[in-house]
């Protein structure tokens, strides 16, 4: 009979059984789970200690995988209001349906950035001159991003009316900033006619709104 020291009535020695001493379907061989509790344990190796085994519950796991596109907001006019015609003005959106970290001002139409990170930023405006012989010449918006005391300006879409004069439209412009805690973003809107002021529209359904939220990174 061969006796092997390292198998004893009391325990295996440490190290004793190696890849060769474990079935190949010690693993492939059992039934495959088709869904997982919270507290069920999930084997890892860990790469700073020479592939030794560790052991995480599920909750831990999936807790560091992937991630949610937060904060995020949306704002949009509630009301129609006007503005003046051939000169820049900030936009003010006075309502919201989303806003997870409160960082819209609805009185000033400004979005400030809580976390930092790079955030998509989406917006549309319709805008017409107002009155029945007023028409528009030039339209155009951008997002600005300040920060401390410097600002940059993104997303520029316009109309230009100047060889056929009509009577507004709607403007689109969407970005991807780098933000830091504390920037600003807030719209712009240039709407020239040849007389009389400018009506930035709610309309109903919204034509008018700003939205951004944070990028999974």
């Amino acid at each position: 009979m061969i006796v092997d020291a390292n198998v004893t009535t009391a325990k295996l020695a440490d190290s004793s059984v190696t890849n060769s001493k474990v079935a190949s379907t010690i693993i492939t061989g059992q039934t495959a789970e088709t869904s997982i509790a919270t507290d069920d344990l999930i084997l890892l190796s860990d790469t700073s200690a020479s592939g030794a085994l560790k052991k995480m519950t599920r909750a831990n796991f999936v807790s560091g995988i992937g991630g949610a596109m937060t904060p995020y907001f949306y704002a949009y006019r509630n009301a129609n209001y006007t503005i003046s015609s051939g000169t820049w003005t900030k936009l003010v959106l006075d309502a919201e349906d989303f806003d997870t970290a409160n960082g819209f001002n609805v009185s000033t139409g400004e979005y400030t950035v809580q976390t930092a990170g790079n955030y998509y930023f989406e917006y549309s405006i319709r805008s017409e001159s107002q009155g029945g012989s007023a028409t528009s010449i030039r339209i155009f918006a951008y997002l600005e991003r300040t920060r401390s005391s410097s600002s940059v300006q993104r997303a520029n879409p316009g109309l230009d009316f100047r060889n056929n004069y009509g009577t507004g439209g709607t403007l689109h412009g969407s970005v991807i900033l780098d933000c830091q805690a504390n920037d600003t973003i807030k719209l712009y809107l240039y709407h020239q006619t040849t007389t009389g002021s400018v009506t930035v529209y709610e309309g109903g359904y919204r034509p008018t709104y700003f939205l951004g939220y944070k990028l999974i990174e």
